[in-house]
């Protein structure tokens, strides 16, 4: 199996570990706009495996014509970056005859969000994707990916789905300002976007200090603070769980949190920045978050922050909370994964908990359909990828922790 990385940043480089570990993968392309993340990579790898084929390139993720002379040849794209490169790669797929996958996409083309980075605008390659024999898989990475297989493994034991609520929350012991993931994405999913929950068939909006929520997580997490986020599982939870199991669901919600640094006055500041960031100008906009995104140490920086003793520790934790009837009675049933620092650098000694959890699930998906798994060809979401409760005991062989609990509501 020949396999391209587009992106070579916390979740890509943890991807390309977790590949070369597999003995049908004979061959990881590392590409990004900056060589020397794809070259540092390819150097990892060769220590990871010895003897490993593994070669970098300089490519804009975001330009089909760039993307295309390295897709050629390769069984499988794996995309890594934002979203705005979605469509790009999966055109380069389509001519080049490799199968796609990427983490995430908007849900919905909502305020100041453009077509070209929605899952509908993947979906609408569906057909071309069936003719050309690609099996594409948008949003199979943790949340998005992780929790629709989740709710899906869920909801087949359920009678009736009435309330489905995820949460997820990030710990880390540090000293600065650290993200582990994309940062202007994530600053932007909770300060420039419209907050939606999916209240009995239709979009309702909440305000930011209205959807803050302590919730309890297992040990040793126990209580944090989440808001609610506009994340594609609005749009796939919806829309794909009627279709695989009959069952309707009345409200859907999503929340998450990263907690670093304790400021008394996190509250006041948040909800301001929020209102002036949905005021701006688009370009302005834009470059707000940006100039925040700057002050974090970066997903690629992660491992120099723990040499540094800047980072010490961190706990990834993804809840799915499912309310209806089972078995003629109501319940309340919990499933919560989670992943250690620790435990993540025991498979991928660079990565940090919440790329390795992003990243394990892509990888597991990539090697269902490299390996002639998946159901296809089309594309498609997590939904689609075959029976979750199978799934999901491959990803607890490789590490992550599963905690559930059912109760009466």
């Amino acid at each position: 199996m020949k396999v391209l990385i587009a992106g070579c940043g916390g979740q890509g480089s943890c991807s390309a570990g977790l590949l070369a570990q597999e003995s049908d993968v004979e061959q990881i392309i590392c590409a990004d706009k900056q060589l020397d993340r794809a070259q540092k990579l390819v150097g990892r790898l060769a220590e990871l495996r010895p003897g490993i084929q593994a070669k970098a390139a300089q490519v804009d993720l975001c330009q089909k014509e760039d993307m295309l002379p390295v897709t050629q040849g390769v069984d499988i794209v794996l995309n890594t970056g934002y979203p705005d490169a979605n469509v790009p790669i999966l055109r380069a797929c389509l001519e080049a005859g490799a199968h796609y996958l990427d983490l995430a996409s908007w849900p919905f083309r909502l305020e100041g969000v453009p077509e070209e980075v929605t899952m509908d605008a993947l979906l609408a390659f569906d057909s071309e994707a069936k003719a050309s024999g690609i099996t594409a898989i948008t949003n199979a990475g943790c949340s998005p990916g992780f929790t629709d297989i989740l709710v899906h493994h869920m909801a087949n034991q359920m009678d009736t789905v009435d309330k489905i609520i995820t949460r997820y929350v990030d710990r880390l012991e540090a000293t600065d300002l650290v993200f582990v993931s994309w940062a202007w994405a994530n600053l932007a999913a909770y300060l420039a976007s419209p907050l939606m929950v999916w209240d009995n068939g239709k979009l309702v909006e909440k305000g930011l200090l209205e959807s803050r929520e302590e919730y309890q997580f297992p040990k040793p997490i126990g209580k944090a603070t989440v808001y609610t986020v506009t994340f594609p599982e609005l749009a796939t939870i919806t829309r794909y769980l009627p279709e695989a199991t009959g069952k309707n669901v009345k409200y859907v919600e999503l929340r998450g949190g990263l907690e670093t640094t304790s400021m008394s006055m996190a509250d006041i500041w948040v909800e301001a920045l929020s209102r002036v960031c949905k005021k701006m100008p688009e370009i302005e906009k834009g470059n707000l978050i940006e100039l925040m995104a700057a002050e974090f140490i970066q997903p690629s920086d992660f491992e120099a922050a723990g040499k540094a003793g800047i980072v010490s520790g961190e706990i990834m934790a993804v809840a799915v909370e499912m309310t209806g009837q089972k078995n003629g009675h109501a319940v309340c049933q919990t499933v919560t994964g989670m992943v250690t620092l620790e435990e993540a650098q025991q498979h991928i000694p660079w990565t940090n908990a919440l790329s390795y959890f992003t990243a394990l699930n892509a990888v597991v998906t990539a090697l269902m359909i490299g390996r002639g798994r998946v159901k296809g060809p089309g594309v498609g979401t997590a939904w689609d990828i075959g029976e979750p409760a199978e799934y999901l005991k491959e990803v607890e062989r490789r590490g992550v922790r599963m905690i559930r609990e059912e109760k009466t509501p």
